[in-house]
């Protein structure tokens, strides 16, 4: 994968821990689907453009890095466990960044 072309990534990960490192990639559209485990989901150093996440976090905690002056609009469901999302700005089940972010799909 790389930066060159926008990417619509769909990650469905069943049971187990998982990191997803994704601050090198050009994001259309994110979706990730986790069962039960920790997840981490680590943005920090995107610089592609604009895009929304959609993530079910079922059972387990879920960590989310992005930069502050991205573009972002995540929609979370969570399950059991916890969220954490320093710096981010937490309303209604969606969080963004301190950048402009589009409204959900």
């Amino acid at each position: 994968m790389t930066d060159a072309v926008p990417l619509d990534l769909d990650v469905n990960v069943g049971a187990g821990d998982s990191r997803l490192d994704l601050g090198a990639l050009n994001l259309s559209t994110l979706t990730v689907k986790n069962g039960a485990g920790d997840a981490r989901i680590d943005l920090a150093g995107y610089h592609g453009g604009r895009f929304d996440a959609n993530i079910e976090n079922g059972v387990g905690d879920l960590t989310l890095r992005l930069p502050k002056d991205s573009s972002t609009r995540i929609e979370v469901q969570n399950g059991v466990g916890d969220i954490e999302d320093s710096g981010l700005i937490r309303e209604n089940g969606s969080f963004t960044t301190t950048g402009t972010a589009r409204p959900a799909r």
